[in-house]
């Protein structure tokens, strides 16, 4: 009897861990199709970034 509740805990715990396999998996997802689909907004927000970070690093010295 003490097998069969290790092994239903064991089992619960795989389901548990599965799930939260999906959910991460899912969210990673998501933000790659947000990526993909705002590749070229994402592309300037980082080219006006490295700009301005270029201006504050020669204005600081």
């Amino acid at each position: 009897m003490k097998v069969f509740k290790q092994n239903k805990s064991s089992m619960k715990n795989y389901l548990k861990s599965i799930g939260i396999l999906f959910v991460i998996l899912g969210i990673v997802l998501s933000l790659f199709d947000f990526l993909i689909d705002n590749k070229e907004v994402i592309f300037i927000v980082g080219i006006i970034c490295i700009i301005v970070s270029y201006f504050l690093n020669k204005n600081l010295k």
